[in-house]
């Protein structure tokens, strides 16, 4: 199952870590979320590991639906992702599917706001994918 890393201070570092095939369903998740009619939804993660070792781990992911651009967020223990659906599926898009064998870009992924990108909000959290 996916598992949420973030570092001891507030979220300057935020991975989520997966196997190709999870990150295809969280994909396939945001996906066919953006053609539902909810507003929110909330994705299993895996509640039971250990963080490496000056981490903790997050066991809620949510994702809503807005009229703003994409927002990577923490709050009250949640990693919550939200925006337009045109945006998530931006998200959806960056997460590393393919196994590592098949994959010729880095085992990490950084998905953050570039200077000028409208997007991705100001306020949105740097998350790394990692494939594991």
């Amino acid at each position: 199952m996916i598992r949420i890393r973030h570092s001891f201070k507030p979220y300057q570092e935020l991975e989520i870590g997966a196997s190709a095939s999870e990150f295809a369903k969280l994909r396939s998740a945001i996906l066919d979320f953006c053609e539902a009619l909810e507003p929110t939804v909330e994705v299993p993660v895996q509640s039971e590991f250990d963080p490496t070792p000056g981490q903790r781990k997050l066991v809620h992911l949510c994702l809503c639906r807005t009229e703003d651009p994409l927002l990577i967020s923490v709050a009250d223990g949640k990693l919550f992702i939200s925006g337009k659906s045109k945006f998530l599926r931006l998200f959806a898009e960056n997460l590393p599917c393919q196994p590592r064998s098949a994959c010729a870009a880095a085992d990490r992924v950084h998905f953050g706001r570039v200077e000028g990108d409208e997007r991705i909000s100001e306020a949105s959290v740097e998350i790394v994918l990692t494939l594991e």
